[in-house]
């Protein structure tokens, strides 16, 4: 009679090699049926040609800046310009492509050269890190079966730091006054330019007067502000006493993607304006607090020593005694050598 036969699961798994199997149902059978196992479709090799953004680029620089293999790890600077180039162990079919990074994922066009065997995936404005997936496929529609994943690192560039110090001056000057002025500006590809302007407390941003000093490869520069002198030749208003100006000073580097710019500000000075007898009252007033904290550290040094002295002679007294105990000689003299500290923390 009739009976059914189930098969729980593919009758065929694993399969490693090319066979040949017959098929044999009581007095029927298919014989000579050929499974041929065919190698899934693998990626060689990844090669990677960056050109950087034009503000990084040397003048002489050829179409690319870098042409390498890709290697685990591999960081490639804001804005660069990437072509992906794989290449296959057969003849490919379609792709699969998606690159992912924190502002999502999206799926990239791909160039198929040499008769299909390689593709090109090109990235422009490389602005974040990102992880490119691939699964190749070949023509007759067999596809690798785990994806390739490659990750590609961003060197964000970071805007210019900048350090300004007014030498030898403190925050009130005459009307004749000269403002010395150094700085130190570093950047990871240079600076561009760094601008000190004076402005008036007045707000009127006619009257600002900036210079630009030049840079050196340590990024220092210094200038000497002249008052007077731009005084008399315009750039400045006339100055009283009463008066206030405000340095400021700025650094950019050459960045330039997304029509942005680094601009960093450094710290703001803000410069009153008095006359040479109130410089002079400034002065002495100074002059004379530091004479007191010198006497003041001077005097407190000298208890610190009277201290010192007088706790020696106290442990030795102490601890000559017959009848103390080990343990309280020792705490004896932690107690000591702690009240001896007091005065140091009044002296700093």
């Amino acid at each position: 009679g009739f009976q059914a036969f189930v098969v729980d699961g593919p009758p065929l798994a694993s399969i490693s090699e090319s066979l040949t199997l017959d098929v044999r149902g009581s007095d029927d059978r298919l014989d000579d049926y050929r499974i041929i196992a065919v190698p899934p479709p693998a990626v060689t090799e990844l090669e990677i040609q960056i050109r950087y953004p034009e503000y990084l680029r040397e003048p002489d620089s050829g179409p690319l800046d870098v042409e390498s293999s890709y290697q685990a790890g591999l960081r490639i600077r804001e804005g660069s310009d990437i072509t992906l180039l794989a290449t296959s162990s057969v003849a490919l079919g379609d792709v699969d492509l998606v690159v992912k990074s924190d502002q999502g994922e999206g799926r990239p066009a791909a160039e198929y050269l040499d008769e299909r065997r390689r593709i090109a995936i090109k990235i422009d404005h490389f602005d974040e890190a990102a992880m490119i997936t691939m699964v190749p496929g070949d023509r007759d529609g067999i596809s690798a079966q785990a994806p390739y994943r490659y990750f590609l690192g961003l060197i964000v560039d970071q805007p210019p730091e900048l350090e300004v110090e007014l030498s030898g001056i403190g925050t009130a000057v005459t009307p004749i006054a000269k403002l010395p002025v150094s700085a130190i500006v570093t950047d990871d590809y240079g600076v561009r330019d760094l601008t000190i302007t004076l402005s008036p407390d007045s707000g009127e941003g006619n009257n600002a007067y900036a210079v630009s000093p030049q840079v050196d490869r340590d990024g220092k520069a210094i200038v000497d502000l002249d008052l007077r002198d731009s005084v008399a030749e315009g750039k400045l208003p006339e100055l009283a006493a009463g008066d206030a100006l405000h340095l400021i000073p700025e650094a950019t580097d050459h960045y330039d993607l997304n029509d942005s710019r680094h601009v960093t500000r450094g710290e703001v000075f803000r410069l009153e304006v008095v006359s040479p007898a109130d410089l002079l009252a400034i002065l002495e007033r100074r002059e004379l607090a530091l004479r007191a904290r010198l006497e003041q550290t001077i005097d407190e040094t000298r208890s610190l020593r009277d201290s010192l002295g007088l706790m020696q002679r106290q442990l030795f007294a102490d601890e000559s005694g017959e009848n103390l105990d080990p343990v309280r000689k020792r705490q004896v003299r932690l107690l000591r050598v702690q009240q001896s500290g007091l005065p140091v923390s009044y002296t700093h």
